[in-house]
């Protein structure tokens, strides 16, 4: 199942909601991963397959270059992929204080 989630940052006020995995679709292998745009700090979610030809213009969320902490058993995950759900870098206020939360499954 995929995932729409909401990211908020508590201290800026910060939200977006976006695609975490993909659907149960058999045909489709690709995953759906919230990454940071280098170049204008901007949250995006983009195929995890593009994460090579983005060349340093995008890091996914995975990346521990953009969380703080360790990765426990409450993170969300889509097989392999591993989203820390506290302490990610805010594309807002350029803190470590934005969460990721489940708001809707689907197939």
């Amino acid at each position: 199942m995929g995932m729409i989630i909401n990211a908020t940052c508590a201290p800026c006020g910060f939200y977006q909601e976006v695609y975490f995995g993909c659907s149960i679709d058999e045909t489709v292998k690709e995953v759906m991963v919230p990454a940071l745009d280098l170049e204008g700090c901007e949250l995006l979610v983009r195929w995890y397959s593009e994460k090579e030809a983005t060349c340093g213009e995008l890091t996914f969320y995975n990346d521990p270059a953009l969380y703080k902490g360790e990765v426990t058993d409450l993170s969300l995950r889509w097989g392999e992929i591993i989203l820390n759900p506290i302490n990610n870098f805010c594309p807002e206020c350029n803190r470590f204080a934005m969460a990721f939360n489940i708001t809707y499954q689907y197939d």
